[in-house]
């Protein structure tokens, strides 16, 4: 089983990033991509279940795109990052943990533990 969680903190406000919807794809040999799941960050600002139960991920390419747009519009904030991609190679761990720290004019991310 391999597990990737997504955990969203919005740095402006000092609080997880609830309501934000993200992708998780996968590259093919073709270098298409092939959407493996997706879902929302909760109240903490995380998607614990991103990949589903007993999957196993292959070593590979991956992205996550996060939608913020509709994050920040309902604060009525605008953002210069509508939208959010981060790729990443998955070397075949059984957990990885991809932080994301947000505000409406920046981001950064890291590998947690």
């Amino acid at each position: 089983m391999s597990k990737v969680v997504v955990f969203v903190l919005d740095v402006t406000q000092g609080k997880p990033a609830q309501g934000i919807p993200v992708a998780l794809h996968q590259r093919s040999v073709d270098n298409s991509w092939r959407l493996i799941s997706q879902g929302i960050t909760d109240e903490y600002g995380e998607i614990a279940t991103l990949v589903p139960p007993l999957t196993l991920l292959p070593k590979g390419q991956y992205r996550l795109i996060y939608q913020t747009v509709e994050y920040f519009s309902n604060q009525s904030c605008t953002t210069l990052y509508p939208e959010i991609v981060i790729q990443f190679e998955f070397c075949g761990t059984k957990k990885m943990v991809l932080p994301l720290l947000l505000s409406a004019y920046g981001y950064s991310t890291y590998r947690g533990s």
